[in-house]
């Protein structure tokens, strides 16, 4: 059973309605501070979903997005705190469980930030994949 502000629900939450069972190349180099996973995306012929952890506590860091595309960011005030914020607001599940219906945030095509201690997930949904068709 999930509590509200458990961070690893909210996660593996977002893991499920996003990532898609294929497993892709993210195309990047490994770094130390930054680790990038791409999926096939979920439930969307030929769209790609990634997952960027930033790993630096203090430092910023940035993805090139290819396309136009939808953003979560998962963030906390701190890395102790169990409260979780989806794109700057705190995620909650009501009283009897159910969670919210998430909206992502839309990006343009470029230079994506990533927040310090942050879960980014993007999806691409007209990525057109050959891969995931």
């Amino acid at each position: 059973m999930q509590s509200d502000g458990e961070p690893n629900y909210w996660a593996a939450l977002f893991w499920s309605r996003t990532m898609g069972p294929v497993v892709l190349d993210p195309g990047v180099a490994k770094d130390q501070a930054i680790r990038i996973y791409a999926h096939c995306m979920k439930g969307t012929k030929g769209g790609v979903a990634l997952l960027a952890l930033n790993t630096d506590i203090s430092g910023e860091q940035a993805i090139t997005v290819p396309l136009a595309a939808d953003r979560y960011l998962l963030t906390a005030p701190d890395l102790a705190c169990r409260k979780v914020l989806l794109n700057g607001t705190e995620l909650q599940a009501a009283p009897e469980g159910s969670v919210p219906k998430f909206k992502g945030q839309p990006v343009k095509a470029g230079i994506l930030r990533l927040a310090p201690a942050s879960i980014t997930f993007v999806t691409i949904p007209s990525a057109h994949n050959k891969g995931c068709m």
